[in-house]
């Protein structure tokens, strides 16, 4: 079980290292969420496997259990949510017009969701000023195909598209892969 957490802190550490190298440039990053659910998962994995392996019946199981149930159920919600990087929230309101208009979907702009009323649907949106971080949930579950063209027309809006921004999320990104780094050389002794 050791090795398996020192392949999983080597992951996270590179995972945590490459994001917060990336947030340093100037150019918003869309991240689906469920990429974010999967590495929260791989952390949990050696906590969450050891006691089914040692004993099974003991109470813990059975909360690992329902931790595990939770997990199912939050990586089934991250499914059609995006996490997206160096963006304020006029460009993200902005640029998520964009690509609506360039599918020629009707929308009501509010703050904190855009209103698909053709679609009987809606955006959610949580912006984070402090970190430049917003979380987008597109509510989109009877049309895949049309989903897939926004998150494509809006990754190709972004790329043009550069934002001054507060190092917040690059710093506490690339501190959290130096733990883990720390983390797993502790481990190797």
């Amino acid at each position: 079980m050791l090795i398996c957490s020192k392949i999983i802190l080597a992951l996270l550490s590179i995972f945590c290292l490459s994001l917060g190298i990336l947030i340093l440039r100037k150019k918003p990053i869309v991240i689906k969420g469920y990429i974010f659910t999967l590495f929260i998962t791989l952390c949990y994995l050696p906590m969450l496997i050891n006691p089914f392996i040692y004993d099974f019946l003991s109470p813990y199981s059975l909360v690992n259990c329902a931790f595990i149930i939770f997990l199912i159920f939050i990586f089934k919600k991250s499914f059609g949510s995006i996490t997206i990087y160096n963006i304020n929230e006029d460009l993200l309101y902005e640029s998520l017009s964009e690509a609506l208009e360039k599918e020629n979907v009707e929308y009501e702009e509010k703050r904190g969701e855009i209103l698909l009323p053709s679609l009987d649907s809606k955006i959610k949106i949580s912006f984070h000023p402090v970190a430049s971080t917003a979380n987008v949930h597109i509510n989109l579950k009877k049309d895949k195909f049309l989903y897939n063209q926004i998150i494509k027309n809006l990754k190709q809006v972004l790329s043009d598209k550069k934002v001054d921004h507060f190092l917040l999320s690059a710093i506490t990104n690339i501190a959290c892969s130096v733990f883990l780094i720390i983390a797993l050389i502790t481990i190797l002794d």
